[in-house]
């Protein structure tokens, strides 16, 4: 499977190098969209026309499923969503920075023979910021709380 750009997860408050990333051993095999909705409000004047508003976007909920390939990458995904109590950085498929709160992991086993660990896993995560990667966003540390250390990341 050449070319294909392996999901990660970045940790942007680890300074260990070793720590710091968790590169998917396969990519999700469902999410759904990351993109915010707008929060748009609109009311009549007397005339008849039609004011809106636009507000600021919150939290987007966001979750991604595939399968469990063995203890190891079960292990991994727990550590990462129950143990890393703040926010996170996920690089997709797409190359787009997705500046995520993980909140919870399910992973529901399959029925498999001489295949223990398989299961098939969703994680639930609260989208914060989204930005696409490569040129067209010049601006390498625009998800707010990166430091001129990912540069090594985005670079």
């Amino acid at each position: 499977m050449s070319g294909v750009k392996r999901w990660r997860i970045i940790n942007p408050n680890d300074s260990n190098a070793a720590t710091r990333e968790y590169r998917f051993p396969q990519n999700p095999e469902k999410m759904t969209s990351p993109y915010p909705k707008k929060s748009v409000t609109s009311s009549g004047t007397p005339r008849g026309r039609i004011l809106l508003w636009q507000g600021g976007t919150g939290a987007q909920q966001w979750s991604f499923s595939g399968p469990i390939l063995n203890k190891k990458h079960l292990d991994d995904l727990a550590h990462w969503v129950y143990d890393i109590r703040n926010r996170l950085v996920i690089e997709d498929h797409y190359g787009r920075y997705i500046g995520v709160y993980l909140t919870d992991l399910d992973a529901v086993p399959r029925r498999r023979v001489n295949r223990y660990y398989s299961h098939e896993y969703t994680v639930n995560a609260m989208v914060l910021t989204l930005r696409y990667g490569g040129d067209q966003v010049p601006d390498k540390n625009s998800l707010g709380y990166l430091t001129d250390e990912d540069e090594e990341y985005f670079g």
